[in-house]
């Protein structure tokens, strides 16, 4: 434990958040103080929505960044006034002396740029004398450090090539390449499956007594923090509701609201019976995708076998649960099935029609029947549009008619998800976690899709709105109809909603129940 006379490394104090746009203004973050103490790993919870990814904004420096958003209070990193300073000041800063983890490590990295070179990047930035030597060993001693040992490959590599956990080792290795003293960690492992969590979590720990790092460790699992954190500091509706220490959270606290935080529990649905189990609307027979890699100057070429020969049928309004690890092919069987990318072997059928990835590109009329919800809501909306205006965009794209006729549509929307009638004219980030994933869900099922991809879209989320979700997903189900696939690496979600459950291992279906 961190002892109460160590050195305070960030004092944040007061700090309140505003959203002020033609003429209204809505607080986001009210009078937030606390204090981060060097070498103590701080952990920060609360529920969606409750605040937390904009105190990580806020200690970083980056709400400046963002319009129409006022910040007052103080931040002060070792006597730095981050909120005064100038952006100069604060490039320097950031990456150097303070760095930060996000949920979701493709965000992290730029698509198109091999990782060897953002990595190197990252170095010379803050030490433009280096020499292309000292660039090199730097990045190679860092990835090692994280666990990374095949570091040709790594290096050579584009963020799509790498598993989720892979790439989050990738964006820790970026976050400390230059010795920070700080780092910030939001929802760091909520993407990964449990094995890999754990992994990354020990790493966090041993980076910690290594380096001598702080953490500022930011998540809705308690669990996880349990095993994590000094202290636990507990925001609700953007207000601090507790402060506590490890001792008194693994004593299950009697703090009223810190109890029924952990007292959450998941939902469990009897989901045993489809609506019309002769009616197929999706079937995939014997699908392969593979990549190709290769080595540091791309030398000794390799394929990495991603799917092989999965072929799994989708009933009408039946939900198939599709279980793995990190880097097992999930997300590529997705992407495979949406059309973003083509398989390299086998038939895709809808409605008993072969399709492919050109044909959806081709035909808007076959397009609106396969939509997806992606895992990060906030990321899949339009963030300078209302979420009226990105509905009856979509509407407009795929249904004829006049304003009456989509005022009724999204009024009736509106009813069957909860949303209340004023979240339609605000912005995404206006929303909570759960009203920002309800929205995102309206927006890819409105056009009433035969098939509804759903990508570890609840893994971001507290168990309470996971809870929402599953509830209002299930509905919509049931009055819809729709074919769904829900892809997830947590086998309590896959189980509470799931008619039935494949699992994939290394692109191979290792089971089905």
């Amino acid at each position: 434990m961190v002892s109460s006379d160590v050195v305070q490394l960030m004092n944040v104090e007061n700090i309140s958040i505003y959203f002020a746009f033609q003429n209204r203004s809505v607080i986001l973050l009210k009078e937030v103080s606390f204090s981060v103490k060097k070498g103590e790993i701080l952990g920060i919870t609360g529920f969606s929505g409750s605040g937390k990814s904009l105190t990580a904004l806020s200690m970083m420096g980056l709400m400046s960044h963002f319009d129409h958003l006022d910040i007052t209070g103080s931040i002060r990193f070792n006597g730095i006034d981050i909120l005064n300073a100038g952006e100069n000041s604060l490039a320097k800063l950031r990456g150097h002396h303070i760095s930060m983890v996000i949920q979701q490590p493709m965000d992290a990295f730029n698509p198109v740029v091999k990782l060897g070179n953002q990595l190197r990047e990252a170095v010379i930035i803050h030490h433009p004398k280096f020499s292309r030597n000292q660039v090199g060993q730097c990045v190679e001693k860092t990835l090692e450090e994280v666990g990374l040992m095949e570091i040709d490959r790594f290096l050579n590599a584009y963020p799509h090539e790498l598993s989720g956990g892979q790439l989050q080792r990738m964006a820790i290795a970026m976050a400390i390449m230059n010795d920070p003293q700080l780092l910030i960690l939001d929802e760091p492992t909520s993407s990964l499956d449990s094995l890999a969590s754990s992994e990354i979590n020990e790493l966090f720990k041993r980076l910690t007594l290594n380096r001598g790092l702080t953490l500022v460790y930011i998540s809705h699992d308690l669990e996880i923090m349990k095993t994590m954190c000094h202290r636990i500091i507990i925001l609700e509706n953007g207000k601090l509701s507790d402060e506590i220490a490890l001792t008194k959270v693994s004593l299950n606290s009697t703090l009223p609201r810190t109890m029924n935080y952990l007292d959450q529990k998941m939902k469990n649905f009897d989901r045993k019976v489809i609506h019309d189990e002769t009616k197929t609307k999706l079937k995939l027979v014997n699908i392969s995708k593979s990549y190709q890699t290769t080595s540091f100057f791309g030398l000794n070429k390799k394929q990495l076998n991603v799917l092989k020969n999965v072929s799994i049928t989708v009933k009408e309004g039946e939900m198939l649960g599709i279980v793995g690890p990190s880097g097992s092919g999930k997300t590529t069987l997705m992407n495979i099935i949406s059309g973003l990318i083509s398989a390299d072997s086998g038939s895709l059928y809808l409605n008993d029609n072969i399709y492919d990835k050109e044909l959806l590109e081709s035909n808007i009329a076959i397009r609106k029947k396969i939509q997806m919800v992606l895992q990060n809501a906030l990321s899949s909306l339009q963030p300078k549009m209302t979420i009226k205006q990105q509905w009856l965009e979509v509407l407009k794209l795929y249904q004829t008619g006049d304003k009456s006729f989509y005022d009724k549509m999204m009024f009736e929307w509106v009813e069957d998800t909860g949303l209340t009638k004023d979240a339609l004219d605000k912005f995404p980030f206006q929303l909570s976690g759960g009203q920002q994933q309800r929205a995102a869900l309206v927006r890819s099922i409105l056009v009433q899709p035969q098939v509804v991809i759903f990508d570890e879209s609840l893994s971001a989320l507290d168990i309470s709105h996971q809870n929402l979700m599953l509830e209002l997903i299930v509905k919509l189900q049931d009055k819809y109809k729709f074919a769904g696939l829900f892809i997830t690496h947590d086998h309590r979600l896959a189980t509470a909603i799931c008619h039935k459950i494949i699992t994939i291992t290394d692109g191979n279906i290792q089971s089905k129940n």
